[in-house]
């Protein structure tokens, strides 16, 4: 927004600027710069802020473009407006890939010692079993508890 000096809310990534949008996301850099905060909070965690020998220190994570990436469907959508119900369909197939550095990030917190818990803001009734089980074939297996929405009903 900034770039375009237009720093506003969009409900969808303005036309002029989904190819810059995709080529950040799709070519690399997008990867490199999650690679480049994940090496860092690695770093932090295992030598200036270790777990303690009690189990209480822990990290939350966020699931949705953290943990799982969403990129495959905001991609089918050329970034535009969040839809509820396709985003439903599209998480429910239970395909969105891990993002490599998270899962890395992961992996060392829980080496270390460190309790992960997963937040989402995905429905649990309507997707926690296919969320649970795209976080595990993703690489995310064995977090001590995934935290969704629950849909109170009228």
């Amino acid at each position: 927004m900034v770039e375009a000096n237009n720093a506003k809310y969009w409900r969808a990534v303005p036309a002029p600027c989904v190819g810059y949008v995709w080529a950040y996301m799709a070519w690399g850099q997008y990867g490199r710069d999650v690679a480049t905060a994940a090496d860092e909070i690695a770093a932090y965690a295992t030598s200036q802020a270790p777990a303690g020998e009690d189990g209480l220190d822990a990290w939350v994570m966020d699931v949705d473009d953290t943990c799982l990436s969403n990129l495959p469907y905001y991609q089918a959508k050329q970034f535009g407006p969040y839809d509820p119900a396709a985003f439903k369909a599209w998480a429910s197939r239970g395909v969105c890939p891990g993002v490599p550095a998270m899962v890395g990030l992961f992996r060392t917190l829980k080496a270390g010692g460190f309790r992960v818990f997963l937040l989402t803001g995905r429905d649990e009734e309507a997707l926690g079993a296919c969320t649970a089980a795209n976080l595990a074939a993703a690489g995310f297996a064995g977090y001590d508890r995934l935290i969704m929405r629950f849909q109170q009903k009228s």
